[in-house]
């Protein structure tokens, strides 16, 4: 089973991108766990190292997504990161990772 975390302060979206795995999943006969996270400080403190994968809004309202990344790297560094802009340019601060993804 894969564990994907989605971490956004807007429930439109994160109810959008759940729909879009769980119909990859049905389709692809994968089994996957969502687990929902409405700001970066709610992630953080209840982090599940069981997560495979994370999909981080930049822009929060209480912690932002470069915050988040930041403390999961230091409680378990091998998680993968897909970041979500909803603008142009992408920070800096991304340069350095390995999955990015613009125009969330």
């Amino acid at each position: 089973m894969i564990h994907i975390a989605i971490c956004d302060d807007e429930e439109k979206f994160v109810s959008h991108l759940t729909g879009l795995i769980r119909q990859y999943a049905a389709e692809n006969s994968e089994e996957i766990k969502i687990t929902a996270y409405y700001d970066g400080l709610n992630l953080i403190e209840k982090y599940d190292t069981s997560i495979d994968l994370i999909f981080l809004d930049i822009q929060m309202k209480m912690v932002d997504g470069l915050h988040t990344a930041e403390r999961i790297r230091k409680q378990d560094g091998d998680r993968a990161g897909v970041f979500g802009a909803s603008f142009r340019p992408v920070p800096q601060q991304l340069s350095g990772e390995s999955r990015l993804c613009e125009g969330s």
